[in-house]
This record gives C-alpha cells, structure tokens and sequence, in this order.
C-alpha cells in the first residue's frame, strides 16, 4: 500500500514561489512512490479556534463544533503518513490561514484539555511534519519564530518534526525572468530534503535537517 503525504499549501498565491518548491516535491514524493496531495488553504474556509473545549469531550473522533471546511482537512492529514507544511513568512511566521489551521488541529487532535498527563490522547502521534518555506528578507532570523514554534508544537503533539527548507523569493523571480527552471539548484535542494523526510520516515527517526539558500 502506497504511503501518503498530505501538502497544507499556505500561500495566496497560485504560480508564486511557495508554489514553485511544493510542485517540485509533490512530484518527488510522487517518483518515489508515495501518493500526495496539495490543499490550498486560501481556497477553504477556515475558521479560528473559538477554545470552546467541545472537540475535548470526544477520545477518538475529532469533535469540532465549527462548519467549516477543517473536518475534510484534518480528516486527510490523519490518512496520511506525511504531513507538509508549505509557506511563505508573514510577519515572521505562517500565514493566516495556516496559523488558523494549527491552531484548530492541535487541540481536536490532541485530547489533553482537563485530562492528567497519563490520560493524554493524540489522535495523530508519531506522524512525521516538515516544512518548505520561501521568504523575501535578507536575515535568516525572519526563520527562527516559526521553526522554534513548529518544533514545540510537535513535540506537544507527538509528532516527528523533520525540520524544514527555506528558499528566498530572489531565487524563483531570477529563474522566472531566466525561463531556467534549473538555476541556482533549488530544485535538487527540495529534492534532497524530500528524500531526508522519507528515510525518517521509513526509520521512524528524527533527523532535523534546517537549510536555507540564497540570500
């Protein structure tokens, strides 16, 4: 049975440069035989966490509230084996969306609110998470809230978290006014850490990998 990744796609933007680094691993991940899927989250409609706590009186279901489109969504990331962030920095971290997104997932997967420690229940432990970022400033601090954050929050989760990818915007607004899709070697650097996310994968390991390119 053919592994599967689930791509939480958090850019506005559809031919942007968050887009150019997850159509490249989507087909990666494809040529190395695991099914994957790309949400865009400007295309859905998700709602904030309202903290109501009612997606905690559910062990095994996810038990929220809300109309919206997160149930389709967090139904996906618990078929999945892998889970992928994909974002632009917004104010030193995620997008909108996707800060909305986490905010929802964390509490209907995990079931910690009113339990004691040794009763804690996650719906979604040892699912591995990583993320491909483009970014548009010229310090690589603009990296470190959103990477701090995401390790916290999976290590909260029980979540592997394999580290992340970021790739300036400089670099896909050279190669769109070059035609040169190859310039600069961004491609094989998502296609290396794609395969860095599946060898932890396949041995249930960490293996952080945190890399950054062109500035």
């Amino acid at each position: 049975m053919k592994k599967k990744a689930v791509i939480l796609f958090g850019s506005p933007h559809t031919n942007g440069a968050t887009n150019e680094i997850t159509v490249w691993a989507k087909e990666h991940l494809e040529k190395l035989g695991y099914t994957s899927e790309s949400i865009h989250l400007y295309g859905k409609k998700i709602q904030p966490c309202m903290g109501c706590g009612v997606c905690q009186k559910t062990e095994e279901t996810l038990g929220c509230m809300q109309k919206d489109d997160v149930a389709e969504i967090a139904n996906k990331v618990l078929e999945a084996d892998l889970i992928l962030i994909a974002t632009p920095i917004y104010s030193s971290f995620c997008t909108a969306p996707t800060k909305a997104l986490l905010d929802r997932l964390v509490y209907m997967m995990n079931k910690y609110l009113g339990r004691m420690p040794e009763d804690w229940h996650s719906l979604w432990e040892s699912k591995h998470l990583a993320m491909l970022i483009s970014y548009a400033v010229k310090y690589d601090e603009i990296l470190e809230p959103l990477d701090m954050g995401m390790k916290i929050y999976c290590k909260h989760s029980k979540l592997f978290y394999d580290g992340y990818l970021a790739i300036h915007r400089k670099n896909f607004m050279l190669r769109k006014a070059s035609g040169n899709s190859e310039e600069f070697g961004d491609k094989a650097r998502v296609e290396d850490f794609i395969d860095h996310i599946i060898q932890s994968c396949e041995t249930k390991k960490v293996a952080t990998w945190s890399a950054v390119t062109g500035k």
